[in-house]
């Protein structure tokens, strides 16, 4: 009984969690003129939200040829290009960063980590109006820059690699001291292969977390050219909710890559794991 139990549950969560995702596909493919006609309905609730989001009849994909526009494509360009530039660059000084805060001793260290913790906790709107400051006397408002400078610092990333690394046993690290290896190989090779399950969920958060993020587009770029294609959708579903759908599709390809990606990584290791064990 509590086998049935629990599958239903799992059965209803799932349910709940692919229910958008299917509604999407499935407004994608019907024709663009029939979903606008249904959504302009009054009453959206019950029948007319089935109607909106249930099996396409026809199949239509009509509107994935409407919107893989020049603009929607050089705009989902952006976004992969954005999230991928602010996900690496996290990576590279966030990881050395928590390797620092975890196994180096030096002073002020307990001081910089309670500031790092305190900045992880300030919302993007709270240092948006000095970034925009920053920048706009830099001159690089309206520039991609623009938008990779406030990422690449992430007090959450130096928390997160701190957090993990510490588990890391220091006789490892003092054994590669002694061998001669530098601090460079000593991350790369001793502290990384440890970690290599944080650092593949991380490289996960933070891809959407910027992948998904409009703000800083939208306070810092003016060009049509240059914004993410997040930016685009959400004007989309203010004025023509029914265009929106087949452009959300392609929206979604680069995060369900990366999640793969990622998911095989963490599976990979485990394998790799048990085999050594």
């Amino acid at each position: 009984m509590n086998k049935i139990l629990r599958g239903f549950f799992y059965a209803f969560f799932c349910l709940l969690v692919f229910a958008p995702v299917l509604q999407i596909l499935f407004a994608a493919f019907t024709e663009t003129g029939v979903l606008a006609e249904i959504l302009s309905k009054p009453s959206m609730f019950f029948s007319g939200y089935y109607e909106a989001f249930a099996f396409p009849s026809p199949v239509s994909v009509k509107s994935f040829s409407a919107a893989v526009t020049p603009a929607i494509v050089r705009q989902w360009t952006n976004s992969f290009v954005y999230a991928a530039a602010i996900t690496f660059l996290q990576c590279a000084v966030s990881f050395p960063a928590g390797f620092l805060f975890a196994k180096i001793n030096f002073a002020g260290k307990k001081a910089m980590f309670f500031f790092i913790t305190v900045a992880m906790l300030l919302p993007f709107h709270v240092i948006m109006l000095p970034g925009f400051i920053m920048l706009n006397a830099a001159g690089l408002i309206d520039n991609p820059v623009s938008v990779l400078l406030p990422g690449i610092f992430s007090p959450f990333g130096v928390f997160f690699f701190r957090q993990f690394i510490s588990q890391v046993d220091n006789e490892q690290i003092e054994a590669a001291q002694i061998d001669g290896a530098s601090w460079t190989r000593i991350l790369l090779q001793i502290v990384l292969p440890n970690i290599a399950g944080a650092f593949f969920v991380f490289v996960l958060i933070s891809f959407l977390q910027y992948y998904a993020a409009v703000e800083p587009a939208l306070i810092f770029l003016r060009s049509a050219a240059k914004i993410p294609l997040g930016v685009t959708l959400r004007a989309l579903a203010d004025y023509s909710p029914a265009m929106m759908f087949a452009p959300s599709v392609i929206y979604l390809l680069p995060p369900v890559a990366v999640f793969a990606i990622c998911s095989f990584g963490m599976a990979g290791i485990k394998i790799v794991k048990r085999i050594n064990k």
